[in-house]
């Protein structure tokens, strides 16, 4: 994880307007040094590069996605019985309920109610890093700069090549604007995200902020604004008997969520640390989690108090820093260590690359999974990427034939690049919605390529490299569209660049298809070259390579000075000719 994070200075804070900017060191707050002191200091990682990284240590097989939990029986020495919505069952000899503030297994465990909703409405998003910005700082705005009372933002990195935004506000700034909310501890807080106002509905609240942060959220994607309300579980109400019961446990924000502090992920880690740790020295006994139980409780709840305590100073950077945890890794006498073999490629449905298993990726807000296609998918898929990619005929009794003789000719295709196609140098990927996981709604192909027309493109620019990931034919099924899906596609392809050692992944749209560069902008992606214009008189219809660094720190900082506004010009040459055709 340290490998893939970024550390930052310190923190700039700023009044609403942007205006009284001050700025604090990070790593050096209340006169201590944190790497001199404790050996220690801040890193930045996003939740879902923290995810994808422990993901992608565990053996195939390990995680089924899209299981819907319903209710447990435990059984005591016979182990728990985990039941799920679909019907099926598994038995198990331990339950771990990592499921959230609203925990379905924390209610039948102790049913002891919802969390407390504290009266306060969080916005967050991520998007690639913009050229005004930079890695090593964290970016607030603040309506009461000596507390966090009020609404306030922030923008902090998450890893070399993006950002996050996060806003929090009272509920009161949303009823005055006649914005409904209504706070619903009866459902999942994932339930409740992804709506297609979120952003507007944050840009409302936060009308009169810095023009600069408003600028920002206007140019992010909304299907990538989650919005929810801020629910916690009071430090005064944990349970005295703590959070485990028979074969059964919770931990993270089922167990005890609290305010926002920077400590919530890192306790839920301290968990799973501490967890293994008695779990491998005791076997997967109730006595394991009990001796689990009796060590968090007493950690937990010192930093859920003090870490909000601004007031405590030193003695909250202690608590954080001082604290050590047994490794759960490593040799010990008696065990035997298993480690999984990598299949060999083709084996299990999967494909390997460059010595590296891509089973899956998933999206930063988990709505999505992206996966290499399988042998039997290739039918479904052509079928996908010729409806995206057919052009109906003028005269429609002929519509038809040409589109199945279309749809031949790209399943031959697919078949003949799967089959011949080097497998460090092609990858088929689909994605799927996270909650359907079996339903292809999308499709990217990525190859390794070393043209020459687009080196040199590179070249003139600075970048002197001798290959690159190129992304082509990527279709998204009309029913997922605008809903995140060709993002995850392109992140997904983005990972599979990296596998292979690419510094640039590149990819041509078509000048006129504003949505699709509009898309490929807002992941980053910025406009190399243009086909020349005398391509326009001989009835070809001009393209756009555009480029995104896979090594540096973006594409915003590399190569956003690489068009002088040729593609602003180019738009609006295509809209004039269409509206001299009288087609606007």
């Amino acid at each position: 994880m340290k490998a893939r994070s970024v550390s930052v200075l310190g923190g700039e804070t700023r009044d609403k307007e942007g205006k009284n900017v001050t700025f604090r060191e990070m790593g050096k707050m209340f006169g201590i040094d944190f790497q001199k002191k404790y050996g220690k200091s801040l890193f930045f990682l996003g939740w879902h590069e923290i995810r994808e990284t422990l993901y992608e240590a565990l053996p195939p097989g390990v995680v089924d996605f899209g299981r819907r939990y319903a209710s447990y029986d435990d059984q005591g020495a016979d182990g728990v019985i985990v039941n799920f919505k679909d019907g099926s069952s598994v038995r198990a000899r331990m339950l771990i309920g990592a499921d959230g503030y609203f925990s379905k297994v924390r209610r039948q465990m102790l049913d002891d109610g919802p969390p407390e909703f504290t009266g306060n409405i969080m916005w967050r998003a991520r998007f690639p890093l913009r050229q005004e910005f930079s890695t090593d700082r964290t970016r607030w705005w603040k309506e009461n700069l000596d507390s966090f009372g009020g609404r306030f933002a922030v923008i902090f990195p998450i890893d070399k090549d993006h950002v996050t935004f996060v806003a929090n506000a009272p509920v009161e700034h949303l009823h005055r604007h006649n914005l409904p909310f209504q706070a619903d501890t009866s459902r999942s807080v994932q339930e409740d995200v992804y709506e297609k106002d979120n952003l507007q509905r944050c840009l409302t609240v936060f009308h009169d902020f810095d023009e600069r942060l408003l600028e920002v959220l206007r140019d992010t994607d909304p299907s990538t604004v989650t919005e929810h309300g801020l629910y916690e579980r009071p430090v005064a109400k944990m349970p005295d008997e703590g959070w485990c019961r028979g074969n059964v446990t919770i931990i993270g924000d089922a167990a005890h969520a609290g305010l926002p502090n920077g400590q919530g992920l890192n306790l839920a880690i301290e968990d799973g640390a501490v967890l293994g740790w008695h779990v491998r020295e005791g076997g997967v006994t109730p006595e394991a989690l009990q001796k689990f139980n009796a060590e968090r409780g007493p950690r937990v709840r010192e930093v859920l108090t003090k870490g909000l305590d601004n007031n405590t100073g030193p003695e909250k950077i202690r608590v954080i820093y001082e604290t050590t945890f047994r490794p759960v890794q490593g040799d010990r006498p008696g065990v035997q260590e298993h480690s999984a073999a990598v299949p060999e490629p083709g084996t299990a449905g999967q494909q390997v690359y460059a010595g590296v298993p891509f089973r899956q990726w998933l999206s930063p807000n988990g709505q999505w999974r992206v996966r290499p296609i399988r042998e039997e998918e290739v039918g479904a898929v052509a079928r996908l990427q010729a409806q995206a990619f057919h052009e109906s005929s003028s005269f429609a009794p002929l519509d038809s034939l040409l589109y199945y003789v279309f749809q031949g000719e790209v399943l031959s295709g697919l078949q003949q690049k799967m089959k011949y196609s080097h497998k460090d140098g092609f990858c088929c990927l689909v994605a799927s919605a996270a909650s359907d996981p079996d339903k292809i709604v999308g499709v990217v192909e990525v190859s390794l390529q070393g043209e020459k027309e687009e080196l040199n493109c590179l070249a003139e620019k600075g970048f002197a490299e001798e290959s690159y990931a190129y992304v082509a034919c990527m279709a998204v099924d009309r029913n997922a569209r605008r809903g995140g899906a060709a993002s995850a596609l392109l992140g997904a392809a983005e990972r599979m660049a990296g596998k292979w050692q690419q510094n640039w992944v590149l990819l041509h749209v078509y000048g006129d298809n504003f949505p699709g560069i509009r898309l490929y902008h807002r992941n980053g992606y910025a406009d190399l070259h243009i086909d020349p214009e005398w391509w326009g008189f001989m009835g070809r219809r001009r393209r756009v390579l555009m480029a995104k660094s896979a090594s540096v720190f973006s594409v915003g900082r590399s190569v956003q000075s690489i068009s002088t506004n040729v593609l602003k010009m180019m738009q609006q040459q295509s809209w004039q000719e269409q509206q001299e055709q009288g087609q606007l």
